[in-house]
């Protein structure tokens, strides 16, 4: 009688372990939506091809609405599908950042003095220098005319069309990043330090006042469109608004700069590095020192049902920086090779 009931017990829970896991996989489903991307022998799923849009190696990209390929090569000539427009290079380039529609580059040059530069991609020309004393600056997330920038004086707002420097507010601000992410707000983030705290300080144009959003150690952020920009904090990974509101939680190992958002929030992509990167092993991976094997990881959110499908797509010795996606397609520079490459998704 006590074997009847333990065999009986054994058979309702692995009843229950198997339904369980149907469920699981049910609920999590994972589709190939790579173009195309056929199954092997074994069931899994083969590396997508991708294509190099670039013969240059580039340190920094954007593809506009129009489809248009503006990037900047390792030695700082800037390009517009694959035909130089700058007429000199331009050495020991520290950043670059984009206009929200791709008309202007805002390029940090650190030689012997910092410099910040902006070059017209539309009419090919160097149209302005920043002042001297400054230590960070953004676009508006609206407008190529319009950005940001702050010195020892305060914050600046410069309109490049008419030519006139507004001082927004006098307080002072040491050792940040300036990310302007809405029309109203400027995020002021401190540098991250090894082992100490820093925080993130959001500026109200309006207002003229200063909130704190968040505090932590290894914050990072970074602008994905005019209202909401993607943070990192500790192996946390999240999209917020620019009240420091958390949209969606991103359960991915990896970093701001490997990821990106489309359609309205409603897809995401993201590249996960094959290993979780440590503190120690993320610092040696910023200065160059280590790299990652990456696999592609969408989100999607499919509108008639509300589920959420995740893809995943090995993409084999590629490591992503600087993911874009745009129309259906997911343009990245390999660190391995620091090419610029384009993978076209499929539309299902």
């Amino acid at each position: 009688m006590r074997k009847n009931i333990l065999l009986g017990s054994g058979v309702l829970v692995l009843t229950l372990l198997i339904a369980g896991v149907w469920l699981f996989f049910k609920n999590n489903s994972v589709s190939d939506i790579g173009t195309p991307t056929p199954l092997n022998q074994q069931g899994v799923i083969e590396t997508p091809p991708f294509t190099q849009i670039a013969d240059q190696t580039v340190s920094a990209f954007f593809v506009t609405k129009n489809e248009n390929v503006v990037y900047i090569d390792t030695s700082g000539v800037i390009y517009r599908n694959g035909t130089a427009i700058s007429t000199a290079p331009v050495p020991n380039i520290s950043s670059v950042a984009f206009s929200s529609d791709g008309h202007r580059i805002l390029i940090n040059q650190r030689d012997l003095i910092e410099t910040f530069v902006i070059f017209n991609i539309d009419s090919t020309r160097w149209e302005w220098t920043l002042p001297q004393e400054t230590r960070s600056a953004s676009w508006s997330p609206i407008s190529s005319d319009q950005l940001a920038y702050i010195t020892d004086a305060g914050i600046f707002q410069l309109d490049l069309l008419s030519g006139k420097n507004t001082l927004l507010t006098k307080a002072k601000q040491y050792g940040v990043n300036l990310h302007w992410v809405t029309s109203d707000t400027i995020l002021l983030a401190e540098q991250p330090l090894s082992q100490t705290k820093t925080s993130v300080w959001a500026y109200s144009l309006s207002d003229n006042s200063f909130s704190k959003l968040f505090e932590g150690l290894d914050i990072l952020i970074r602008p994905i469109d005019a209202f909401s920009f993607i943070k990192q904090s500790e192996g946390d990974l999240g999209v917020f608004d620019s009240s420091g509101i958390e949209i969606l939680k991103l359960p991915f190992g990896t970093l701001p700069s490997k990821c990106d958002v489309a359609n309205n929030h409603v897809s995401f992509y993201c590249g996960i590095p094959n290993v979780l990167l440590e503190k120690q092993q993320l610092k040696a991976y910023f200065k160059g020192e280590r790299f990652t094997n990456d696999v592609l990881q969408t989100q999607r959110l499919l509108p008639d049902s509300g589920d959420i499908q995740n893809t995943r797509i090995p993409l084999g010795d590629v490591d992503i920086n600087a993911l874009q996606a745009f129309n259906n397609t997911i343009y990245f520079i390999n660190r391995l090779d620091n090419k610029l490459y384009a993978l076209p998704l499929s539309r299902n």
